[in-house]
C-alpha cells in the first residue's frame, strides 16, 4: 500500500529539504529538480509481484525470438549465438545488435553489381533482401524489449530513492546517487532471471546499492579505495553506534569486531583507513595559507583551453554537417545529440519529420556514408569519428 513507502505520498515543496538536508537543500537548483523528479516517480504505480514476472517474461521471450533471427544470419558465428543464449544479459544482445546494423547499413551503401557489393554479400552470408527483412525484424522484437525493460526501470525508481536515502552525505551529490542508482536498477532488469522465484525488488536492491557504493568509492575520495571498503567503513560507523547506544558506555575494539564478524586486525585496518583523514580546510604547508581545497580540480567549471577547443569543433562540425542535406543534416544531429546533448530515438526523429523510423535509418545511413568520405573523414577526426 502507498501507506507503507518510505516517500510521502505526495511529494511537496518541503520535501527536498527533508531528502536532501540543510546543506544540500541549499542549491535552488537541486532542490527543483528534485521536486520534479519524485512528481514523476510517483505518476508511475508500483507493479505487483505479478505484472514484474509477466514484463520479465516479456524480456526473455522476445530475447529468444533475436537468438532464432540471429542464428539465420550466417556472419554471426554459433559459439556467440549460443553464449548470448547462456547468459542472457541484454548488453551483449544490445552490443550485437549494433555490429549487425552497422553491417546491414555497409551492405546497403555498396551499390548492386559491384565487387564491394558481392564482397559484403560473401561476408553476411546471404543476399541485401534477405538480410533486410531480418533486420527489420530484430529491430521490431528490440523494440519490444526496450518497452518492457523501460516500464520495469521506471515502476521502480522509488526502490532508487530508498536506497539513495540511506546513502546521502558521504561524499557524493543525492542527485548523483540517484543516476548511479538508476544505472544499477538497469542492469538488475537486463540480468534478472524470473525462473528463480525472487522478487525483483529484492534482486534490484542489491544492484542499485552496489551502484551507488561503487560511485561514493570512484568519486567521493581524492585517493580511489575499493568498494567493499567503503561498505566496510559505515558498517562500521552504523555498529559502533548503535552499540555505544544498546551499552551506554563506549564499546571495545573487541565488541565491535564480533558485531562485524571480522578479526581484530582487520578492524585496525579499517580503523586505520578512517583515522587518516585529510581535511579539506588543511594548509598544504605552514608557510602558505593554500588549503588542500584549492588545489583541486573543480570538474564542474571548463578548462579554457577545453572551452575554446569545445568552441572550435561545434564550429568544425557544424561547417561539416552543412555539406549534408537539410533533411540528413538535422538526423544526424538528433541521433548523436550535436548542439543540444540529448540522443533521439528512430522513432522520436520520425515523428519530428513525419516519416517511419525505417526512413530516418536510411536517410541516417546515406548521411553516415557521405561523412565517411576521406576529405570529410579527415577533418573528422578527434570530434565526431568516434561516434560513427
Amino acid at each position: 500500500m502507498r501507506s507503507k513507502n518510505r516517500f510521502p505520498p505526495y511529494p511537496d515543496d518541503n520535501i527536498t529539504e527533508d531528502l536532501l538536508g540543510e546543506e544540500e537543500a541549499g542549491d535552488a537548483d537541486e532542490c527543483d529538480v528534485m521536486t520534479i523528479y519524485y512528481k514523476e516517480v510517483y505518476k508511475r504505480p508500483l507493479l505487483t509481484h505479478e505484472e514484474e514476472i509477466a514484463l520479465a517474461k516479456r524480456i526473455d521471450d522476445e530475447k529468444e525470438k533475436l537468438l532464432t533471427l540471429f542464428s539465420q544470419i550466417p556472419a554471426i558465428p554459433r559459439e556467440e549465438i549460443e553464449e548470448l543464449r547462456r547468459k542472457r544479459d541484454w548488453r551483449d544482445f544490445a552490443a550485437l545488435i549494433r555490429r549487425l546494423r552497422e553491417l546491414h547499413n555497409q551492405f546497403k551503401a555498396a551499390p548492386p553489381g559491384t565487387p564491394e557489393h558481392e564482397q559484403m554479400e560473401r561476408e553476411v552470408g546471404l543476399p541485401l533482401d534477405r538480410f533486410s527483412r531480418i533486420m527489420d525484424e530484430i529491430s521490431r522484437h528490440e523494440d519490444k524489449v526496450y518497452e518492457a525493460r523501460n516500464i520495469m526501470v521506471e515502476c521502480n525508481l522509488r526502490l532508487v530513492g530508498s536506497v539513495a536515502l540511506k546513502l546521502r552525505n558521504r561524499g557524493l551529490p543525492f542527485l548523483d546517487l540517484m543516476q548511479e542508482g538508476a544505472v544499477g536498477l538497469m542492469r538488475a532488469v537486463d540480468k534478472f532471471d524470473y525462473r528463480r522465484g525472487y522478487k525483483f525488488s529484492t534482486y534490484a536492491h542489491w544492484w542499485i546499492r552496489q551502484a551507488m557504493l561503487r560511485a561514493l568509492a570512484d568519486q567521493s575520495r581524492m585517493i580511489r579505495i575499493p568498494a567493499y571498503t567503503v561498505e566496510n567503513l559505515c558498517k562500521l560507523n552504523q555498529i559502533k553506534a548503535k552499540l555505544t547506544m544498546e551499552k551506554q558506555r563506549p564499546v571495545t575494539d573487541e565488541e565491535v569486531a564480533e558485531a562485524m564478524g571480522i578479526t581484530l586486525e582487520e578492524l585496525e585496518r579499517l580503523k586505520g583507513l578512517k583515522d587518516n583523514l585529510v581535511y579539506l580546510d588543511s594548509q598544504i604547508s605552514d608557510d602558505s595559507d593554500t588549503t588542500l581545497y584549492n588545489m583541486i580540480e573543480d570538474k564542474s567549471i571548463p578548462r579554457p583551453d577545453e572551452e575554446a577547443f569545445d568552441r572550435l569543433s561545434r564550429e568544425q562540425i557544424s561547417e561539416i554537417l552543412k555539406e549534408l542535406t537539410e533533411r540528413e543534416e538535422k538526423v544526424i544531429r538528433w541521433r548523436f545529440g550535436i548542439g543540444d546533448g540529448r540522443r533521439h530515438t528512430l522513432r522520436e526523429i520520425g515523428e519530428k519529420l513525419n516519416i517511419t523510423r525505417e526512413r530516418v535509418r536510411q536517410i541516417e545511413a546515406q548521411a553516415l556514408n557521405k561523412l565517411r568520405h576521406p576529405s570529410r573523414r579527415r577533418r573528422l577526426e578527434g570530434l565526431l569519428l568516434k561516434n560513427f
